[in-house]
């Protein structure tokens, strides 16, 4: 019975398929949907502006890390140094998720321009700040700036383009963040060995306000809607949207970003992780996770409200979804993590300038674009479920990092087959990097796409930012073991903000931490490792009887007829 009801469905879809028009002819016609009649020369324009947001933003986490001595030489202030990329981490991840469900309610083109602008402003200020502590505040700010334009820019993307050539741009801007992490360290080395620190956050006002002009006058006002749409954002009366705002919602995320990113930050560091305030941080963000889950369930016992929920319920209680979150903070732990400690881990034992570990670097990150180039050939052309693409990126990734835990020698120098350790990580990251994005439709709704894309960045950042924990933690435990008596822990603790302090080092007591890092890293690789491992199982909650398939997101998205939504409505 229950076959002849699948081949009932079936046989319906297909019927009902073969009635919708083809992309070519709602291409050639205006009125079928509004995101497909953006003209080429515009829409490459947008894509550009949204590749240069994604590069700015992703840029400015990263290239701060090899500057870290420069700027405590010249504002001081070095036991709150880590403060400066703790508070952009802070705004950066908590506002990933509300900003892409404002975009709902106040536009997509008004919200990322005013990200860009906060950006510029604070970007600005950073660049002439004159004490450690201005510095470490404007950076907050910066942060909101960089986590709008990072989760807009994935916002946007799937609403721009159409289905057909979804997998080619995915795979794009998921390669031009990996670009941009890699080249954060160079430029932060380059920049701060001129003595110009100051041009890290200056940079980004001249760049920041040509991305500000492209992406204004490109974008339509009301997309993705009609203009003469009655629901579009730029239509509805400002009392109307701020009607729909869950405050409450707003309150909870961001106070649990804050408070994770905070405890994970700090924990093992500035303070133990069995001490009142760490303990105090968890429970805090674990009691606000558990609130804004109970106050999205909430609106489905409603009839009516005007307002929407930040986290909407069918993302949480949706199994499929919730293994794609998974899949985005496992593959985030990986890659962040991994692009965060391997240049660390020449520069130390390897002894490469700050420039030649980002060159080192290339050997994963190069081969991002063609993991995500591959992602899209599997899910757009060969029409393989995105659970077993995902099997697949986690296979080279398990395999990757479990191979670089064999790295152990230092006196014979750098050994290249590390190389092609890296290169079989970084190409599993590209694949799971943008199967995630090409994913979304199929386990986010219409209505729910935009807060399901700034939920999985937050995931993805979230990710990130407990892994480059773990790894900080386990450095700095074995570093306080193996020399203790040998450093100072102001030695261990500048060693830890920037590899370049090993230059202060007396050379008889180098050998002794080149080889204590080197340890380290092999235990670092260790727990990537076993995080990798529990990403791949993870993912199989997506397993399903009968698996989505990327080939009918278009008919989802544009009649709400296919088979993902057939089977959901019955």
């Amino acid at each position: 019975m229950e076959q002849k009801l699948d081949s009932d469905v079936t046989d319906a879809i297909e019927d009902a398929e073969a009635q919708l028009p083809t992309e070519s002819a709602i291409l050639s016609d205006p009125n079928q949907d509004p995101r497909f009649i953006i003209q080429r020369k515009r829409l490459y324009t947008i894509v550009l502006s949204l590749c240069l947001c994604l590069f700015l933003s992703t840029l400015e986490s990263t290239v701060i890390g090899t500057a870290l001595v420069a700027i405590t030489n010249d504002l001081q202030g070095f036991n709150i140094s880590s403060w400066i990329v703790t508070s952009y981490l802070l705004t950066y991840t908590g506002f990933l998720t509300a900003l892409a469900k404002l975009s709902d309610t106040f536009g997509r083109r008004n919200v990322m321009c005013l990200c860009i602008i906060i950006f510029i402003i604070f970007s600005i200020a950073c660049g002439v700040a004159e004490t450690m502590l201005q510095l470490i505040v404007f950076r907050a700010f910066q942060g909101i700036g960089g986590g709008g334009m990072y989760t807009m820019a994935f916002v946007i993307i799937p609403e721009l383009v159409p289905p057909s050539k979804y997998a080619a741009y995915s795979g794009l801007i998921a390669g031009v963040a990996a670009l941009s992490s890699l080249l954060g360290p160079i430029f932060g080395g380059i920049i701060s060995n001129r003595g110009n620190w100051e041009w890290i956050f200056l940079f980004n006002a001249p760049n920041g306000t040509v991305t500000l002009i492209l992406f204004y006058f490109a974008l339509p006002p009301a997309f993705p809607y009609n203009m003469e749409d009655a629901n579009a954002p730029v239509n509805l009366h400002l009392a109307q949207k701020v009607r729909r705002i869950d405050y409450v919602g707003l309150l909870l995320i961001l106070a649990s970003s804050f408070l994770l990113v905070t405890a994970i930050q700090e924990g093992g560091i500035a303070y133990p992780w069995d001490s009142g305030v760490i303990l105090s941080l968890l429970i805090l963000s674990i009691s606000c996770t558990a609130g804004l889950v109970c106050w999205g369930w909430s609106f489905t016992r409603r009839s009516t409200t005007a307002q929407e929920p930040v986290l909407p319920w069918t993302i949480v209680s949706d199994r499929y979804a919730l293994g794609l979150l998974l899949v985005c903070f496992f593959t985030g732990l990986g890659f962040i993590t991994c692009v965060i400690i391997l240049p660390q881990h020449f520069q130390i034992v390897f002894q490469d300038s700050p420039a030649r570990a980002g060159f080192r670097l290339l050997a994963m990150t190069l081969v991002v674009p063609l993991g995500s180039g591959a992602a899209g050939l599997a899910l757009q052309n060969l029409h393989t479920p995105a659970l077993y693409v995902f099997l697949t990126g986690f296979a080279f990734i398990i395999l990757g990092t479990g191979l670089s835990t064999v790295v152990k020698n230092v006196a014979d120098g750098f050994p290249t087959h590390e190389y092609g350790f890296q290169v079989t990580m970084g190409f599993g990251f590209g694949i799971n990097l943008a199967a995630a994005v090409m994913a979304a439709p199929l386990a986010f709704r219409p209505q729910h796409l935009a807060v399901g894309m700034g939920t999985s960045n937050q995931f993805r950042v979230l990710g990130g930012s407990i892994g480059v924990a773990i790894c900080a933690n386990i450095l700095n435990d074995h570093l306080a073991n193996r020399l203790r008596g040998l450093l100072s822990p102001d030695q261990i603790r500048a060693l830890l903000a920037s590899a370049q302090t090993l230059a202060f080092i007396s050379p008889d007591l180098r050998q002794a931490v080149r080889d204590t890092f080197a340890e380290s890293f092999v235990m670092q690789m260790q727990v990537i490792l076993g995080l990798s491992c529990a990403g791949l199982l993870a993912t199989l909650l997506m397993i399903e009887r009968q698996p989505r398939y990327q080939h009918y997101v278009f008919n989802r998205q544009n009649r709400g007829i296919g088979r993902y939504g057939m089977l959901l409505d019955r």
